[in-house]
């Protein structure tokens, strides 16, 4: 092969390997937040994984936006970012980070996060018709 030839080579191989970095990096799947990957290291460092979403109560009346932050451990924490104006929502604890839900238990899953955020958001709809806490 001619030194041309093998230069023109070495051109497309460099372009389709940078094109394949930049299409796969890491980058979420649709609806989804990416997940903690770690180094080789010894002590790997990840860090925090942030996705936000909204929702609506079921009976309409209200929006909530949350902010879902998984930290190096892949636990999530559920910070409630709208649709608590003029209430003292009920099972919040603030932190400089802003107020997010206080939960128990462990959160594993985008998904599962989710799901306690909307029980949540319907919980606080039923405290603010009702004033009985959950």
């Amino acid at each position: 092969m001619s030194d041309p030839l093998l230069l023109l080579l070495a051109i497309i191989v460099l372009i389709a390997l940078t094109v394949a970095l930049y299409t796969t990096s890491g980058r979420p799947t649709e609806g989804r937040p990416p997940f903690l990957k770690r180094n080789s290291t010894p002590n790997p460092v990840a860090a925090p994984i942030v996705s936000t979403a909204k929702y609506r109560t079921k009976d309409g009346t209200r929006d909530y936006v949350f902010r879902f932050r998984q930290d190096g451990n892949q636990n999530f924490r559920i910070f409630v970012e709208g649709g608590t104006e003029g209430l003292t929502a009920p099972h919040l604890i603030s932190s400089l980070d802003g107020d997010y839900i206080c939960w128990d238990g462990v959160i594993e899953s985008y998904e599962g996060a989710k799901a306690i955020a909307a029980k949540w958001a319907e919980a606080v709809e039923h405290f603010r018709k009702t004033g009985q806490s959950f």
